[in-house]
């Protein structure tokens, strides 16, 4: 059972009855009763909700998944850079040159563009045994 005010009224002459024989009118908040039928309406609007909150937190981790592995790519790249730099020396893949100096005991190491790389003592294994071994490899 409805309880309306001035109930034969339409809804804009209701609001000038309203106004015009209210001892006060207030502006603001306040709570009304639900009907059954704006009840229902209300728990399909829920359910709706929970289902588009649920996309999205799954959503949300997949994006953060994603996120976080570039960020792991980019602070791995940020480590070696900052070793490089640190080191002063940068890791390249490639062919390396060794060229043995027996006469200053040292090998020289260079790379496929001809820069000198370093340069070492020669091992043991690496040093010339006899004047005469250069001619018995040929």
């Amino acid at each position: 059972m409805e309880n309306l005010f001035y109930e034969g009224l339409s809804p804009k002459d209701r609001i000038e009855a309203l106004y015009a024989n209210a001892d006060k009118v207030e502006s603001g908040t306040y709570y009304k009763q639900l009907t059954e039928e704006e009840l229902a309406e209300k728990r399909i609007t829920l359910s709706d909700l929970v289902e588009n909150i649920d996309k999205l937190q799954t959503e949300k981790a997949e994006l953060v998944k994603d996120l976080n592995e570039r960020l792991k790519i980019e602070k791995a790249s940020l480590r070696s850079v900052l070793t490089e730099i640190k080191t002063r020396v940068e890791e390249k893949q490639g062919d390396t040159y060794y060229f043995a100096d027996h006469a200053q005991g040292l090998m020289s190491i260079y790379d496929s563009e001809g820069s000198l790389l370093s340069s070492r003592k020669l091992r043991p294994d690496e040093r010339q045994k006899t004047i005469m071994e250069p001619i018995r490899q040929a």
